[in-house]
Parts: C-alpha cells; structure tokens; sequence
C-alpha cells in the first residue's frame, strides 16, 4: 500500500510534467500556429518522492527532470548509451524514467535488460493495449513490481490515456503542452512576444495606453490579459505549438460541449462561467429605398382615400343628376367642383344652379365644403410632419414573419479576425432551416466591420455581393452591438429591433485539468472575478475596438464627402457653406416649379370647363 501510495504521489508530478514541460525534450522548431502555456519544472521540495540519483554541481539541484521513452521505437541499447552516466553528454541524466510498452511481444524484455544493465533510476513502465493502460510497473531492485492495474487505477489512467494518445500519434516523442484556446487571431498573441515587458500597460490604465485620437486606453482582448496576468505571477513562458499536438488544458469552451471533447472526469469546471453572447437578428433598411417609396398619399391610409373617392363621385352624380333633370351632361363640372373644394377652389356659378334646383343644396354644399377643409388641412399638416419626421420601416414584429416579407434577405458578416463565427448556431434555429443565408466575407477591415460598412453605405454592396435594400443581419450579440454601432455612425440606415431578437443564449467558461496548473489557474480566475478585474478587462478591450471602428467609419465618410478631416469630424454649424449644402434647395426649387407648371395647367383646364358650363345656358 506504501509503494502504491508512493506511485499516486509521483505519478501525479509526472502527469503534470508530460504535458505541460518542454524543456526536456530536444524539439525542432515549429510553424508558428498559437502560442501555448509551458510550466517550469517541478521544484523536488514540492514532492515527497526523492530520486536516488546524486546530482552534479554543475546541474540544477533543485529540478526534477522526466523522461519518456517509447519502447516499439528506441532501442535498448541506445537507451542504454544516453542514460548511462559515465557517457559523455551535454544533456543531463534524467531522475526518473518513464517506459511505454504497446505489448507487442518483446517490449517486456527490453524493459527487463535496460532495468538490468543500466543505471540506478527510478523507473514506471505502462502496458498499453488498443490505446489503453492495462497495467503499470515501478522497478524495484533491478525487477519489475506491478503496482496499478486497470481496474484499479481509474482514477489516472484514463487522463494519462487521453494524452498519450495524442502523444503517440505523432510517431516520434514530443510533448504535449497546454494549448490556449480563444477567438482571438494569431497576430494578437504575437504582441505579448515582443512586448512582454511593456503588456501590462495593455491590461491598465497606464497613461503610456492613452490613445488621444479614439478617448480610449489601448487594451487587449479581456481572456489574454488573464493569461498573462497568470503568466506573470506563476513564471511561465510563452512556446510556439502547432494546434493538433496540443492538449487544450487550459481552455474557453461551450458548457455543453465539454463532454464531447474531454473526459468528463477528467478535469475539473472552475466555479466561473458566463453567458457568451448567443445568436442574435437585427433588421437593417436603407433609407433611400424609403425616400423612394414616398407617396403624397401617405399621410392617410388606403381605406380612407377609397371612402373619400366614392363619397366624391357619389356627390358628384348626385349634384349633375339634380341640376340638369335626369341628364348626367354636367357630370364632369360635378366631378370637378367636388375635386376643387379640397384644394380650396369652387365654382359660384355651379353652386348657384345648385342651390335653385335642390331644398338641400346649400346643406350639401357646405357639409361637403367644411369636410373637404377638415381633409385638406390635415392632410397637409400630416404631409409636413411626415416629411419632417425620421422615416421608420412598416416591418412586422416577429422573426418568421419577416423571414417571409417581400425583399427581405438574411446575411451573416464575417471577419476572420475578429467576428465570431455563428454557422453552428444558426443550425439549432428552426426558423432558418429553409432560408438562404448569404455570407459576406471581409474586405480589408481593419477592426470589425469597419470598412464593410462603408462600402454597404455608399455603394450598397460589400465586396461582390450586393446588399438588399431591406436585410437581416445574424451576428454573436457582442458582434451585432458592433455593427449597429458602427452602421448608425453612418445615418444611411434605418435600425429595427424587434422583441424576438434574441434566438439562442450560449453559456461558455473556463475549463482545467486536475494538475497543478489547472488549479493556480482556476484560484487565479475566481479571485478576479470577484474583484471585478476581469469584467473590467473586457470592458476596457470592447471599449477600445468599438471606438477604433468608430474612427475608422468617419475617416470613410470624411474621404467620401471630401468634408472634414479624420478623428474630427467637422459639425454642421463649423462647416463652411458649400455647394452640396445648397444643392438639396435648388432641387426643392426645381421641385416646386414643376407643381407650379402643373397647378397652371389645371387652372387652364379650370376656365376651360367655366367657358363650357356657360355656353351650356346659352
């Protein structure tokens, strides 16, 4: 029970060491993917194990050194010549030794001349079967002494399995390091390598951050300043790993997804997660198309227009039936005069004869008369305040309806940088089974959205893909508040959100192993939370970007306008008078002479009629 307890102890430290220690290997220089977390090893005064092997002045005391050695590809005689100590070397002798045995015939002899004829060393041998640990030795006086089998190490076996099976699939020994997993790119991470002295700055209030142009500190994503905060307090360094080689230790995952890439018990959930955005709709309408649906109509409904007509030429049949005796032949000065009182006009004449030929024409008269100046004023009223107002959509209010309206299509930016992606998401909405979603790819953003949105407002498309007048927008929450942000600077566009515009939450949060590592990690992670640090590191991070986009937008439409100048965008009252200040009143003067033309030409049609009605009595 000693020697099993003594194996769990050591074991632990060893775990902790194959997956996140890369100073014991000789590795080549990878591609540069995504930096990874890479622990320094592990202090002997931390463990109750002791090695047997003296070290030398020359080396490190105080560090335990681990190796791993597959057995199916080394030969044992070449394990022999590095272990053994009167080899010449420039690398140290490992203090512990850690076999793999595959069982495939002849491993369990190598094992037994290499404990034989080499060194004194601590050493476990594993035998694995079909990727499992079947069974685990620890070398005692030159023999093998089995101290874990499988159904009774359930506890460590599995988690070392896990990573021993991507330790394996690479066909040589290399290590698996702790790999940090974000939404954020590749370029952001390299800041922290060539500013690793000044990152601080980044993640505070430093003066030196100020950026005077945007009113905003310069800052980092909210989840790196937390990874190096953590690096900074425990001494950890930042190593190049290629993504598939690592473990993904220390993670930002979906909840609900973390059974599917662990093993559930396996690691452990820090007592912090939040809800992460989610899939949200925002419905977006270009206001030039409601400047070109405009109708003098408008100011009063379809149904309204219609009873006003047929109360119009039921009057007018009336009147030209009584004053000619059963003859319709004044039916179109009737249908005239009716017309003309809502323009405030009339015909005494008419009136007159009316008046003669019906008890009830002058009640007829001015009941029509006050009606008409009661529509007429109104009307105008209404027209003014219409055209005065901000023009807002007519859309419905919920999702499927407006999925199905005439001219509507649904589109789904995307940044490669920045933009989270939302193809998952969108999969678990119903409402969108059926529905084409087109994607708008990045053009040369600098931010988010920044420069798509000034193409969308100013040539109507983004890219090749042209933008329909009125379109649904599906973004993560963070990356629609952005873009609303950013498409209103612009005043091109008209914002409806509905009730329903939340489709699916997200709930995400930092995972960890059960190794030392994960521990500091998840201690770390609570007591910012609680002290606000770290909500204040996202804050500070959005902050930044939205208001980045922001400068980005008006330098766009201070270069479209040729007005103003970038980061100062120039009010109406200091602009100096200019002609495309004075074009939109020579076009309301053009406007208004048309109206004068036609108004006169229905005067002329006035006397036309008068000159009729009188050679009638003639």
């Amino acid at each position: 029970m000693l020697s099993f307890i003594s194996f769990l102890n050591i074991f632990t430290h060893c775990y902790l060491e194959l997956v996140n220690s890369g100073d014991i290997y000789l590795l080549q220089q990878e591609p540069f993917f995504v930096p990874v977390l890479r622990t320094n090893i592990i202090k002997t005064t931390s463990i109750t194990f002791k090695a047997k092997t003296v070290l030398t002045i020359s080396q490190i005391k105080n560090l335990y050194l681990i190796q791993v050695i597959n057995l199916d590809r080394i030969n044992p005689e070449y394990i022999y010549y590095l272990l053994n100590p009167w080899t010449k070397r420039d690398t140290r002798i490992p203090d512990f030794l850690i076999l793999v045995d595959h069982l495939t015939g002849s491993q369990s002899s190598k094992a037994n001349i290499l404990l034989q004829t080499g060194p004194i060393y601590e050493s476990i041998l594993l035998q694995i079967r079909n990727g499992l640990i079947q069974t685990s030795y620890v070398a005692r006086s030159q023999k093998l002494a089995v101290l874990c089998r499988a159904e009774t190490c359930k506890e460590i076996l599995p988690v070392y399995d896990y990573h021993m099976k991507n330790w394996e699939k690479n066909g040589k020994n290399r290590a698996i390091i702790s790999l940090l997993s974000f939404d954020v790119d590749e370029d952001v991470y390299s800041i922290t390598t060539h500013l690793y002295e000044k990152v601080k700055d980044f993640c505070t209030d430093a003066e030196v951050a100020y950026i005077t142009k945007l009113h905003a500190y310069l800052s980092l994503p909210g989840d790196l300043c937390l990874i190096i905060e953590f690096m900074i307090r425990t001494n950890h360094s930042i190593q190049n790993r290629v993504t598939n080689e690592s473990s993904g230790f220390i993670k930002r995952t979906k909840l609900n997804n973390i059974s599917q890439q662990f093993n559930l018990y396996a690691i452990d959930i820090h007592p912090y997660a939040e809800t992460q955005d989610g899939l949200e709709y925002a419905v977006f309408v270009n206001k030039s198309s409601l400047v070109a649906n405009l109708m003098f109509l408008k100011p009063f409904d379809i149904p309204v227009w219609i009873l006003a007509c047929l109360e119009a030429i039921g009057l007018s049949l009336l009147l030209a039936y009584s004053v000619r005796k059963s003859s319709f032949s004044q039916l179109g000065t009737s249908l005239f005069w009716t017309i003309s009182v809502f323009l405030n006009q009339g015909n005494e004449s008419f009136e007159n004869d009316v008046k003669k030929q019906l008890k009830v024409g002058s009640f007829l008269i001015a009941t029509w008369s006050l009606m008409m100046l009661i529509l007429s004023n109104c009307y105008t009223d209404l027209l003014y305040s219409f055209l005065m107002s901000d023009m807002k959509p007519n859309l419905p209010k919920d999702f499927e309806t407006i999925l199905n309206a005439p001219g509507v299509k649904v589109y789904s930016f995307q940044n490669a940088r920045y933009a989270t992606s939302v193809d998952k998401l969108i999969e678990e909405v119903p409402q969108l089974t059926n529905v084409k979603i087109h994607i708008v790819p990045k053009i040369n953003d600098i931010t988010l959205f920044d420069r798509s949105i000034v193409s969308l407002a100013y040539l109507g498309r983004v890219g090749d893909i042209q933008i329909s007048e009125t379109f649904i927008i599906l973004q993560t929450s963070s990356n629609l508040e952005t873009f609303a942000t950013l498409i209103k600077e612009t005043g091109r566009f008209a914002h409806l959100k509905n009730d329903d515009f939340y489709l699916i939450g997200e709930r995400s949060g930092w995972i960890s192993s059960r190794n030392w590592v994960g521990k500091i990690f998840g201690n770390m992670l609570r007591r910012l939370c609680e002290s606000g640090i770290y909500s204040t590191w996202k804050t500070r991070w959005y902050t930044f970007f939205n208001k980045g986009g922001l400068y980005v937008v008006r330098w766009g439409i201070g270069e479209h306008d040729q007005d103003g100048h970038v980061g100062n965008i120039v009010t109406g009252r200091k602009k100096p008078l200019s002609w495309k200040m004075l074009r939109m009143h020579f076009t309301l003067l053009s406007v208004g002479l048309g109206i004068s033309i036609i108004t006169q030409f229905y005067e002329v049609a006035w006397f036309v009629n008068l000159s009729g009605y009188f050679n009638s009595y003639i």
